[in-house]
């Protein structure tokens, strides 16, 4: 049984819930009726749709929104094949643009990656024809996410320097579209393990955020940056330059706390706990490891929580104190095993299997060697 502040919560997200859900239904059932007015023009049709799918709906997985969509599409089909006036033509070709586009999104999100390239490709050609480039850029940089869904980096990487070449003429202007694209190519690259190149375009993705926040400061922009410094921390890790690693983490942690983002602050935590154990600072680790355990991002996630034991017990285990390290990799452990991260797992069967060959407990010992090398027996299949 619920206890009485967490049935109140439920209450509160299912009437929140219904509220949304019958204001979207209501306000689709509104356009339709609008709709039928014999005098209205079918560019006055389709900006009203297009207005009810941009501020009634969050979420453009929801059926409603695809209906509103197929509405815009139906109606800018129709009118797009008909000989108009140039003026005309360009209005209905730039909304059949829009609507090829969210046709393609939602065939991504269905795993349709060929039905989605063919829509975006569709868009594109509309949007070039019409020589309005920067939605076919914002396209270009869309699309590179099916390349980066499906594998294919060299042609994600690809598309994205395409864009850059139109966005860097004007980066004031385009400076929204740098950071992105910027960010995109430096995980890109850090995907293709080039880790110095993703350090080099995490770096003007910083510059950008830095320019967008001067002119226009949001915390959208902040988490974008304080994402940044956390993919050059992970590089200068990988490049095992552990203090840039560290530093670059703290300058991600400066900003995630002041946004109050509990989940990047964890991973910042972990991040930085990680590094400080790797430069030999035991009880800098441990400090932020507990702070994280006081984190509620932590204790409701049980993958953070088991890594979290896991780094506990590898500090106490460093520091000569057995005892406690056998204690944090058993609470790990049994917490890892009720995720899917074998690596996770591996690494603390590991821990678990020097902790029982140091108390001299051979048979458990045994046990966790071989957790370990049936695991990684599955991962070489």
């Amino acid at each position: 049984m619920f206890p009485l502040f967490q049935l109140k919560r439920v209450i509160v997200f299912a009437l929140l819930f219904l509220t949304t859900s019958y204001a979207q239904e209501k306000a689709v059932d509104s356009l339709k009726i609008a709709l039928r007015n014999p005098k209205l023009h079918d560019t006055t049709r389709l900006q009203m749709i297009h207005t009810v799918a941009r501020t009634k709906f969050t979420n453009n997985f929801d059926p409603k929104f695809h209906q509103v969509i197929d509405m815009l599409g139906e109606i800018a089909l129709k009118n797009h094949n008909k000989k108009n006036n140039p003026i005309l033509q360009k209005k209905y070709s730039t909304w059949l643009a829009t609507y090829y586009s969210s046709l393609a999104t939602r065939h991504l999100q269905k795993e349709e990656y060929n039905k989605a390239l063919l829509n975006y490709d569709k868009a594109i050609a509309l949007y070039k024809a019409n020589k309005n480039y920067d939605d076919m850029y914002t396209v270009y940089l869309t699309k590179s996410g099916v390349y980066k869904t499906t594998n294919e980096t060299d042609k994600q990487i690809a598309l994205i320097f395409e864009a850059l070449k139109f966005y860097e003429k004007d980066k004031k202007t385009y400076v929204h579209s740098l950071y992105y694209a910027y960010t995109t190519l430096a995980y890109a690259y850090r995907y293709q393990n080039e880790y110095e190149k993703a350090i080099q375009y995490s770096e003007k993705a910083i510059e950008s955020c830095d320019l967008s926040y001067k002119e226009y400061p949001s915390n959208h922009t902040l988490n974008w940056k304080a994402s940044n410094y956390q993919n050059i921390a992970y590089c200068n890790s990988k490049l095992k330059k552990y203090k840039e690693a560290l530093a670059n983490t703290y300058k991600s942690l400066e900003i995630t706390k002041k946004l109050g983002a509990d989940t990047q602050t964890g991973l910042g935590l972990s991040g930085a706990a990680d590094m400080e154990m790797k430069l030999g600072n035991y009880a800098a680790a441990e400090k932020l490891f507990q702070e994280m355990l006081s984190m509620k991002a932590t204790t409701t996630n049980t993958m953070t929580m088991a890594a979290t034991y896991y780094g506990l017990g590898n500090i106490s285990f460093n520091k000569g104190d057995i005892t406690n390290a056998k204690d944090y990799q058993e609470k790990a452990f049994e917490l890892s095993k009720k995720t899917t991260n074998k690596t996770l797992q591996k690494d603390i069967a590991e821990m678990l299997y020097k902790i029982n060959l140091a108390n001299k407990n051979y048979e458990k010992a045994l046990q966790y060697y071989e957790f370990d090398k049936n695991i990684t027996d599955s991962t070489r299949i």
